[in-house]
């Protein structure tokens, strides 16, 4: 009932449905992009034209603003919105789609499809939220393709709230004259506003992020400035952390949940490691597949060895369903055989190089779980970042 990840991205099987993959496919008719980091937009260029693109309207914007899509090629879909979309000629036989919010980053979606292949949903990266996701327990999911990125029983971290409760006090203990917080691109804007709202300053930022924020229709921009130096707090690569961690009176506040994984090194003290993470914990993952109960479960990440039993081991058996593969029915093949004839004109032209800002936040995840050290220290059981953790439970509780 457990299977591995495919690192190309999700093709639904017997159907038409493809997510966050961009290589050719001879019967895929629908692409759905998640989200706009890059490890979800490997493929995809200004020379698109392999079908029309489901997204959410954040993710619509930057798409067009990166890749110069044209708009009749993008479909924006509206949160928990269901959409029916026909899957023949005549429209004699449709599915539906519904965009749910991921929690991950501005624009990131669950997509649910309902059809003749049954119940499939695709979480993306996301970080479960009760309120946000619970709401799917009212569904009857034959297959679920999970964000498994922290799907190790050592992976445990505060939710995002309690992650900014932290940070917070970290800032007001040392009390710093200058602080920087590294972020990439696309994501984590929570905590700036946290940050903003809780010293009443303004954030720092460089045009290239600003551009990115506007397109996200973020609430508040007017607490963000380009002049840096005219703030105390700005934000910064996570590129440029060795630039300031050891000048005076400068704090660098590196909100990643790496922490729990691999040991951090070659830090100064003026670094201060927050486990905020836009993607679920340990126990978060087990409580949502205990929720939605699914007949069958497709990791989307790819997993250490050993790792497809861990999901067994907290929940137990799986649902019994019968989940045979339902025959395509014959308009929908037909349909889906016309793609073939798009595939050529859709890949062999030459993209045109465009200087356009990097929506990547996508290097936490290829930090995280893939690395060779990663993976000993999970195999191993993790016991010092264990301690960490803990550590880091006390932190919430003296910040909170």
């Amino acid at each position: 009932n457990i299977n591995m990840a495919d690192p190309n991205g999700i093709l639904v099987p017997h159907s038409p449905i493809a997510v966050d993959r961009w290589k050719p496919s001879p019967q895929t008719r629908l692409y759905f992009l998640t989200h706009m980091h890059t490890d979800h937009t490997v493929g995809l260029s200004s020379t698109w034209r392999g079908g029309k693109i489901y997204c959410s309207r954040v993710t619509k914007a930057l798409l067009k603003q990166k890749f110069d899509l044209p708009d009749d090629l993008i479909v924006q879909m509206e949160m928990n919105i269901p959409i029916k979309i026909p899957l023949c000629r005549d429209g004699s036989i449709s599915m539906t789609a519904t965009a749910v919010d991921a929690n991950h980053c501005p624009g990131s979606v669950m997509f649910l499809f309902q059809g003749y292949f049954g119940t499939v949903l695709c979480t993306g990266d996301f970080r479960y939220h009760s309120d946000l996701h619970d709401g799917l327990g009212a569904y009857e999911i034959d297959t679920l393709y999970l964000d498994n990125t922290y799907l190790y029983p050592h992976c445990v971290f505060p939710t995002k709230e309690e992650s900014m409760n932290i940070i917070i006090g970290k800032i007001k203990q040392k009390n710093p004259s200058r602080v920087y917080v590294a972020l990439d691109n696309l994501g984590k804007e929570g905590i700036l506003f946290r940050i903003a709202h809780e010293f009443q300053c303004k954030i720092g930022v460089s045009p290239q992020r600003q551009k990115v924020m506007e397109l996200c229709d973020l609430p508040r921009m007017d607490i963000f400035t380009t002049e840096k130096s005219s703030t105390w707090i700005s934000v910064c690569s996570k590129f440029e952390t060795k630039k300031y961690e050891n000048e005076n009176g400068v704090m660098v506040i590196l909100p990643t949940a790496l922490l729990v994984l691999q040991k951090v090194k070659n830090h100064s003290d003026n670094v201060c490691v927050v486990p905020y993470s836009d993607h679920s914990s340990y126990d978060e993952l087990v409580s949502f597949v205990k929720l939605l109960k699914p007949v069958r479960v497709n990791y989307i990440v790819k997993q250490i060895s050993g790792g497809e039993n861990v999901l067994t081991n907290a929940i137990g058996t799986m649902p019994t369903k019968d989940v045979s593969l339902v025959p395509i029915p014959e308009k929908v093949k037909q349909w889906m055989d016309e793609a073939k004839n798009l595939v050529p004109r859709t890949f062999t032209l030459k993209a045109k190089k465009r200087k356009v800002p990097d929506s990547d936040e996508s290097a936490e995840r290829s930090d995280l779980c893939v690395t060779s050290n990663v993976q000993k220290r999970a195999e191993q059981g993790a016991t010092e970042d264990m301690v960490e953790a803990k550590q880091l439970l006390v932190d919430i509780q003296n910040y909170s």
